[in-house]
């Protein structure tokens, strides 16, 4: 696939189309572009340096920040005192961060790390969001993953729950035309199940429940049909074909799932290309016996 968010290969060692696909390649460009979000992350979050390290200077950017995020939870913005308030509960929280970070709280702390890796990643995202896919992107993508899209055969049914009851005489009761509610056992299952498809429907009644619906004839009651739970006997009121949809149909679905696959794709080369830094030393893996 030609514009695919996936790595590609080189086709070829050399010559004068190489350039052009390196530059066409999407990966490269998330790699760009994510390099980046990271340097101007790293140019704004510089430490301090020593001399300023006892500093603690509320800018008046980080006033205005302060006062929007007032005016955003109050529907107002602070008066004076309350935005005196807001800037001194700034310098307690930079005075605790640093204080923690000078104590090495930050180290061997769970939680801490896993937010940190949280935000990493969020950078990495950051640098996907930032590429647009062209119509032949979409398409590709569309046509390499088309079971995503396909609507799976779905079925309509009514059933009613036996359990380890002769089938015999409540089968006639429904060919008399009993009302199928007032038969068979309670049960926490759905007696009417509407355009399921064969995970839904399996997840409720059992593996191969789907199969041996979807085999009965429709319109007439029919089983015994085993569940997980016991005998049922069932009436398939509708089968419906899976249907593939046309690109059109679900543009945005594709667009949105390409996104997320480009996302993916560039956390992990950056991940990979972070950890070529360092030297990693695990342990033998014994398979337990």
């Amino acid at each position: 696939m030609s514009a695919s968010p996936k790595q590609h290969q080189d086709r070829s060692a050399g010559g004068p189309g190489l350039a052009g696909r390196i530059l066409r390649e999407p990966l490269l460009h998330f790699l760009l572009i994510g390099t980046a979000v990271f340097l101007a992350f790293g140019l704004r979050s510089q430490p301090p340096r020593q001399a300023e390290a006892t500093v603690i200077e509320v800018t008046p950017a980080q006033i205005e920040r302060l006062s929007s995020q007032f005016e955003a939870v109050w529907r107002r913005p602070p008066g004076d005192d309350e935005l005196r308030a807001l800037a001194e509960d700034f310098v307690r929280e930079e005075v605790y961060y640093r204080e923690a970070l000078a104590l090495g709280l930050d180290r061997d702390d769970t939680v801490i790390r896993r937010r940190l890796r949280q935000k990493m990643e969020f950078l990495a995202d950051a640098g996907a969001g930032a590429i647009e896919p062209n119509e032949d992107d979409l398409r590709d993508y569309f046509t390499a993953h088309l079971d995503r899209f396909t609507r799976p055969e779905r079925a309509s049914f009514r059933q009613v729950f036996l359990g380890e009851d002769d089938p015999t005489p409540v089968l006639a009761a429904l060919s008399g035309g009993a009302d199928p509610s007032r038969l068979g056992h309670n049960s926490l299952l759905p007696e009417k199940v509407e355009a399921a498809a064969a995970t839904a429907v399996d997840g409720t009644f059992g593996d191969g429940f789907f199969a041996a619906v979807t085999a009965l004839e429709p319109g007439e009651w029919r089983g015994p049909v085993a569940s997980a739970f016991g005998a049922h006997l069932v009436r398939l009121d509708a089968l419906e074909p899976a249907q593939t949809p046309s690109f059109d149909q679900v543009r945005k679905l594709v667009e949105s799932e390409w996104r997320q696959q480009a996302a993916e794709d560039l956390r992990e080369a950056q991940y990979q290309a972070m950890r070529q830094h360092y030297e990693v030393v695990l342990p033998p893996i014994e398979p337990e016996q």
